[in-house]
């Protein structure tokens, strides 16, 4: 944090925390389509309803779920990501 050398990192939090940073609510966020274009994108907690595309790399799923399909750009994308720690009920795919 704080220092502009760093890689950048991008986080939707779909959840609620106490000031102890336990998560005490999580919430579900619906749309058609996302477009990941941030370098280091997590989605955290929480459920996202949609596809997500994803154009950059480091994309990750933690404690979190994408009810879609996710679709890389590239099959570098897709081997950059972390998705062990979340769930997706549709397809992962490479783009063709």
């Amino acid at each position: 944090k704080d220092d502009e050398s760093t890689d950048v990192y991008r986080k939707l939090a779909l959840y609620a925390q106490d000031e102890d940073r336990n998560v005490t609510d999580e919430f579900t966020l619906t749309a058609p389509m996302m477009t990941v274009e941030s370098p280091n994108f997590r989605i955290q907690n929480g459920t996202f309803v949609g596809d997500v595309i994803v154009k950059a790399e480091g994309f990750e799923l933690f404690e979190s779920t994408v009810e879609g399909d996710v679709t890389f750009d590239s099959q570098e994308l897709m081997d950059a990501a972390k998705l062990d720690e979340g769930t997706v009920t549709g397809e992962t795919t490479v783009a063709e």
